[in-house]
């Protein structure tokens, strides 16, 4: 593509000249994701397009990421959802199955926080209450009627410490 960055010496990103207003504003925010300096993208576009005033390009630049972050949540996820599963798909086809079992947990997270989710399906880090985990007969939990164990209580050295004799207050006479 006649516009794509050439890495120069210097680690400033260059270009060959681009003919339309669009891919002068394409060059320019691909020196920009690039992390470049301002400084240097004005020093660039001054080189490479004379004619144009630099800081004109740059805040048409800025008001194109402003238009980009204006997205509509669902489509977002479902082109995350997509790539994913390519991912998910490529990973697999060469062999890379550690990073086809992330490409699963990235769709796996992000079906937890898709709208279309229950909000009482516990997420990763959060524990599995018990009569979602114990089978159901009849509609009636296993664990009903079963005492559940009690907490105890927090001891003063601490979370770690367990109670020993000497802890404990002596019994009434």
């Amino acid at each position: 593509m006649a516009n794509e960055p050439i890495s120069s010496s210097s680690g400033m990103t260059t270009c060959e000249p681009a003919a339309s207003k669009e891919a002068k504003l394409a060059q320019v925010m691909q020196w920009i994701l690039a992390g470049e300096t301002a400084h240097h993208v004005k020093e660039a576009i001054a080189k490479f397009y004379p004619t144009e005033e630099p800081t004109a390009l740059i805040l048409e630049v800025m008001v194109g990421f402003e238009k980009a972050a204006n997205f509509n949540p669902a489509v977002v996820q479902g082109w995350c959802f997509e790539a994913y599963r390519d991912l998910y798909r490529r990973m697999v086809f060469i062999g890379d199955f550690a990073g086809a079992l992330r490409a699963v947990r990235m769709i796996e997270d992000l079906a937890r926080r898709s709208s279309h989710v229950h909000d009482d399906i516990p997420g990763p880090d959060q524990p599995i209450a018990l009569d979602q985990a114990e089978p159901v007969a009849d509609g009636i939990p296993a664990t009903q009627g079963k005492s559940t164990p009690k907490k105890r209580k927090a001891s003063r050295r601490g979370p770690g410490h367990r109670p020993n004799s000497a802890d404990q207050k002596p019994a009434p006479p």
